[in-house]
């Protein structure tokens, strides 16, 4: 609704400077670039003055183009502020929503990182019937996961605050998975859930193979390196 009516004083805008031109031409017999450029001045209430000296009628035009214009103004920026205030409500109601959900799930998975492996893992496990909650501040991409799995839970936030977590009711999580991009992130988020509860399996992502290592030390339960694995994958085609 907001959107069709910033689109209408859009067109009413574009139509005042196209008037303005053309009334000016025709009243004062300016140049087209003179006339556009009085019609901007005018509509954008600057206040630079007269471009050129106007006759009577050109100043009464200007009187009626300045009356259009504030109107036309006012009721696109309302709009405009209008379609900025009710998305920001609309995402603060889906994240009241999705920590009210969490916090009643039980033997759920939580996935931390909205990418490329987090979409498959959340589809997987939807496609499963799997309880699913996916964590990540990088809102874009947690709305396309929302859009593509209504059935998971998704929390705007960053995966690596104990809040965040706590959030997504971790202590009664049956599994977390750490698919951040940064395999630091992905062994904090594990180092946060083993303190949480070192009976919580967590399975967390690693590109470097030292940190893979770390990850195993503290309890992780599986380290997924995915260049190893497709590694090992290609090698075996080859060899078929």
């Amino acid at each position: 609704m907001l959107i069709a009516q910033i689109r209408t004083f859009s067109a009413w805008l574009a139509g005042i400077l196209v008037l303005g031109t053309f009334g000016y031409s025709v009243l004062e017999g300016w140049r087209p670039a003179d006339g556009f450029y009085m019609s901007v001045i005018t509509l954008a209430t600057v206040g630079y003055g007269e471009t050129q000296e106007l006759s009577a009628g050109g100043r009464l035009f200007t009187c009626g183009l300045i009356f259009l214009s504030i109107i036309s103004l006012s009721c696109w920026t309302a709009c405009l502020t209008g379609l900025f205030v009710d998305q920001n409500a609309i995402r603060t109601w889906h994240k009241r929503k999705a920590k009210k959900m969490a916090k009643t799930m039980k033997k759920h998975t939580i996935v931390c990182g909205a990418g490329t492996m987090a979409q498959t893992i959340t589809k997987m496990l939807v496609g499963a019937k799997e309880k699913v909650v996916v964590i990540d501040n990088d809102v874009e991409a947690l709305e396309k996961i929302r859009v593509r799995f209504p059935d998971a839970v998704t929390l705007p936030d960053s995966a690596v605050d104990e809040l965040a977590l706590a959030s997504a009711n971790v202590l009664e999580a049956r599994c977390v998975i750490a698919t951040m991009d940064s395999d630091y992130d992905n062994l904090l988020i594990a180092m946060t859930c083993k303190d949480l509860d070192s009976d919580l399996k967590v399975i967390a992502r690693s590109e470097d193979v030292d940190v893979a290592s770390r990850m195993a030390k503290i309890g992780v339960d599986s380290v997924i390196c995915p260049h190893f694995i497709s590694g090992q994958q290609a090698a075996k085609l080859a060899m078929w």
